[in-house]
């Protein structure tokens, strides 16, 4: 393993401000340089981390590795000693033997051993040398350690996902342990008094502003708790909480023990708890790490590694003007995330957010309290701007349809009609059955393919009856009353007036869908064009959602036609400036690719299916077979053969239950313009683009592709 340049290393690191990182010296006296900030979220480590980075990044993971993660003082070796336990089958001799130090090398520590504090340990342990080989083993790289250790490895880190091996979670088995940040800090506080590669030397009511700041090793720590909650359907990913372990760790020690596919008697399993209990724990020389006291790196005189493991320890540390900050920052950080702490109940997060003088105080998990009433906006989770005046005018000339102007909701900053306000939380809050099926996707991205291929696989291929009911009525459209201007509304009932029909249908598509919603039969299949932050938490583990992305470039051009063919939109600009718009999020729907990574980051969700539309068009009978797996269907070669046919492009543009024709109809597609079903050419996009646009789509897309490992199949990315 040799050093690797940080040329090489794919995320930004870059110094802490001089200043800040001189008056943090002065309270972590363990660290002499200074620190830096890494990757987008800005994770807060020392200044030797430049050294190493590269090195963990591109580590080689092996499929019997086992790694345990978490935020420091989450009850990482508590967890590491069941995890080791487990998977060794109970060999409690070995565990005796073996300190935990040995057992799991902890991969980034030596970038938390400055040289000055290692020459310090060295002359304070030079007349041993067995201690001397114990400071080389820790103060050594663990990727130089790791590269010629046998397998199968068990690996510690304190480091988010995002700087680990990108290849970790497909290759390898990963448990995260997360634990409620007030006790978090509480143990970290004591623990960097005790550690002299830290050496902290302030008081608490400090340090905990260094902890919510993000001025403090490895924060912020909401969004390193959160990356690994996004991947915790991964099949390879366990997420646990100290609080767990703490309340029922029998039950823990089964959810470890079925995650590595192994199975204990119940006397073993009570041993095993007996040996982890905190009592045992505190005194077991093992797991107490006795080594880093024998070295004096842990301060004489100070709190033990393994400390009282209560949960709730925080009450007797926090004042009451400390208390109201926590609840804030807790409940600003919660806010646009499904992710709750398992020990706070509903109530307690009610309050909690109540507390804070947040206005989201009637919180959208209050599920068996909401009805489909008109609920008003001050019940929504998210933020709901208006979009500055100045840039709603410019965009309403483009975009003729649209008379009010534009929001932004939520943190991400997705745009959307005026009247989105309205309909916003019915759509959050809207209830969600087992038998509904979704199909997702940012427009243009071949929805209307997948919806005919889900709709025609989950109902035992039923030409009949797809022929007869009209794709629009099969899937009510969730968000399609939001395109629907007041004016444009009245401007459609006048011009078909003398059509029962159209006017019925022209209600039905105008008019808010979640309150037909709630009294349609099952199972429901629906489409929607908003990202999963926007729909009910609930919904993936309710609900099969099939989501379809497709390369930008294809989805701006056919987007672009279509926007200019919908009166809803009408859009009267040329491609480059659309093109602009759309790369600028200031467009529907947009920023795209936040809606697609939302969704590539639940892919291993056993209710989610990811699909790319250039899958379907380079193998439909694979996407096909894909499908039907998904939704628990088998179907013969044969049936196969004929659904493919059905759905071929020159069939499918033909086909009047798909193509919108009612659309037509009505008068909401323009006459003469492009049709709904286009040529379903992938990489078509080349014929509208320059070279100036093209390079300006290759930047914008491997901007948008670095931190992230999604990748689109037909393109060769470097």
């Amino acid at each position: 393993m040799e050093n690797k340049h940080n040329n090489n290393y794919p995320l930004e690191i870059r110094d802490v401000e001089p200043d800040v990182a001189e008056m943090l010296m002065k309270y972590f006296t363990g660290e002499l340089t200074g620190f830096v900030r890494v990757g987008p979220k800005g994770y807060f480590l020392p200044h030797a981390f430049r050294k190493e980075a590269f090195n963990i990044y591109s580590m080689n993971i092996r499929p019997t590795d086992v790694f345990v993660i978490s935020y420091p003082r989450s009850g990482t070796t508590w967890t590491q000693e069941l995890v080791w336990m487990v998977a060794n089958d109970l060999d409690y001799e070995k565990s005796n033997k073996i300190p935990l130090t040995e057992r799991y090398p902890f991969l980034e520590f030596s970038v938390y051993v400055h040289p000055i504090m290692k020459k310090r340990f060295h002359d304070e342990n030079i007349d041993s040398e067995h201690k001397l080989k114990i400071l080389e083993y820790v103060s050594q790289p663990a990727t130089e350690q790791l590269a010629i250790s046998p397998s199968p490895r068990f690996v510690k880190t304190h480091l988010p996902l995002s700087l680990l091996p990108p290849s970790l979670l497909d290759t390898a088995k990963v448990i995260y342990v997360a634990r409620d940040p007030r006790d978090v800090a509480v143990s970290f506080f004591h623990l960097n008094k005790s550690m002299r590669t830290q050496g902290y030397i302030g008081d608490f009511e400090t340090y905990w502003q260094f902890f919510i700041k993000d001025l403090h090793h490895w924060t912020p720590y909401f969004e390193h708790l959160k990356e690994s909650w996004a991947k915790r359907h991964h099949p390879n990913m366990m997420f646990l909480f100290y609080e767990e372990l703490s309340k029922d760790l029998r039950a823990a020690v089964e959810r470890v023990s079925k995650f590595f596919g192994k199975q204990f008697t119940e006397k073993q399993i009570d041993q095993l708890c007996d040996h982890l209990s905190i009592e045992n724990f505190k005194v077991n020389k093992s797991v107490n790490y006795d080594v880093m006291r024998e070295l004096g790196i842990l301060i004489p005189g100070q709190a033990t590694f393994i400390r009282n493991g209560k949960a709730g320890g925080w009450r007797d540390y926090f004042d009451d003007e400390m208390t109201a900050e926590a609840d804030k920052w807790i409940s600003d950080n919660l806010r646009d995330t499904d992710f709750r702490f398992p020990h706070m109940d509903i109530r307690q997060v009610c309050d909690l957010f109540a507390r804070s003088h947040t206005p989201y105080i009637q919180l959208f998990f209050l599920k068996s309290e909401i009805n489909m009433e008109n609920k008003q906006d001050n019940n929504y989770p998210f933020e709901i701007r208006d979009v500055e005046p100045d840039v709603a005018e410019m965009l309403m000339k483009y975009f003729t349809g649209e008379l009010t102007g534009f929001v932004r909701v939520g943190p991400k900053g997705y745009f959307l009609p005026h009247a989105f306000k309205k309909e916003a939380f019915n759509i959050y809050s809207m209830e969600i059955r087992p038998t509904d099926v979704f199909v997702i996707s940012y427009p243009r991205s071949g929805t209307t393919w997948t919806q005919e291929l889900v709709w025609m696989v989950a109902n035992d291929l039923d030409y009949e009856k797809s022929k007869k009911i009209p794709l629009t009525k099969r899937y009510p459209y969730i968000e399609c009353s939001m395109n629907f201007h007041p004016i444009t509304v009245k401007q459609l009932r006048d011009e078909n007036c003398d059509s029962e029909h159209k006017l019925k249908f022209l209600e039905y598509i105008s008019e808010p869908i979640t309150e037909k919603l709630a009294i349609s039969p099952s199972p429901r299949f629906l489409k929607t064009h908003l990202p999963l932050s926007l729909l009910p938490p609930s919904l993936l583990d309710t609900a099969k959602v099939v989501y379809v992305a497709r390369d930008p470039r294809d989805v701006a051009v056919s987007y672009f036609h279509l926007n200019t063919s919908l009166r809803v939109r009408g859009y009267i600009g040329d491609f480059k400036t659309y093109w602009k718009f759309f790369i600028n999020d200031t467009h529907h729907f947009t920023p795209y690719f936040e809606h697609l990574k939302e969704f590539w980051e639940k892919r291993h969700h056993p209710n989610i299916m990811f699909i790319f539309y250039e899958e379907l068009t380079q193998d439909l009978r694979n996407a096909i077979k894909r499908v039907s797996k998904f939704l628990g269907k088998q179907f013969t070669e044969k049936q196969i053969d004929e659904l493919c046919d059905y759905l071929s492009i020159d069939n499918f543009k033909l086909n009047k239950s798909v193509n919108y024709d009612d659309i037509l109809d009505l008068g909401i597609l323009i006459p003469g313009q492009a049709a709904f079903i286009r040529k379903g050419k992938a990489g078509g996009w080349r014929d509208y683009f320059d070279d100036e646009m093209t390079a300006e789509a290759d930047k914008w897309i491997s901007d948008n592709l670095r931190d992230t490992d999604f990748r689109f199949p037909h393109m060769a990315h470097t």
